[in-house]
């Protein structure tokens, strides 16, 4: 499928951006630069299209070290439309692109490991529409980048299992936590055990939980 739309689209791997234009405006360059790493949206409206892994950043507030003071963290995370299975997260204190292209690295070993190329479907955000995404999508023979048009839902997919996991998450195991290390390990084993249920629905072996 990625070799198809390397041939059907290929502006989809194409950069536009000339770094020529340094001498104009920062904000025009900025602006410019950003749209030219804006990729194609292969997804549109039809949300089962196979192998599609959807990817967003989400914010959760937490209570540490017995305080009352919320801390906010944000979560990029990703799911396998499919299984609807979390396939990679990343936590950050804001939604970045160092943090998108972990999550990204993680979707490829996912790819690799299922034997099956990925369309990553994420919105128009700076995390995504960057140098450091779209290189190293154009490097890999096994998954496609894909982005949401402006001002249309096509990840609601993707934001309909944000909201889902975090009311699950929270009404399990609560916004209190004795530090960020016992979050982080309280947040995994969620995973885990989330997962776990879709491979047992499917009927599915869950090695696919190991690159977590």
């Amino acid at each position: 499928m990625i070799n198809l739309i390397k041939r059907e689209k290929p502006e989809v791997f194409k950069n536009s951006f000339s770094r020529d234009n340094s001498k104009k405006s920062s904000y025009f360059n900025e602006s410019k630069k950003h749209n030219s790493y804006v990729r194609d949206d292969l997804i549109e409206m039809n949300y089962n299209t196979p192998n599609v892994v959807g990817v967003d950043g989400t914010n959760l507030k937490i209570e540490l070290n017995n305080s009352s003071y919320k801390t906010k963290l944000n979560c990029m995370i990703s799911y396998d439309w499919d299984l609807k299975t979390i396939v990679a997260y990343n936590f950050d204190k804001n939604e970045n692109s160092n943090s998108s292209l972990k999550v990204f690295k993680r979707i490829n070993e996912y790819s690799v490991n299922t034997n099956s190329n990925k369309v990553i479907q994420s919105d128009r955000g700076l995390a995504f529409s960057c140098e450091k995404i779209f290189e190293y999508v154009n490097k890999k023979n096994n998954i496609v980048h894909s982005m949401s048009k402006r001002g249309f839902k096509h990840n609601a997919s993707t934001e309909s299992l944000n909201r889902w996991v975090k009311e699950k998450f929270f009404k399990t195991y609560g916004c209190k936590f004795k530090n960020i290390q016992n979050f982080y390990d309280t947040f995994r084993k969620f995973v885990y055990n989330f997962n776990k249920l879709q491979f047992l629905k499917y009927n599915i072996f869950d090695q696919k939980n190991q690159h977590l």
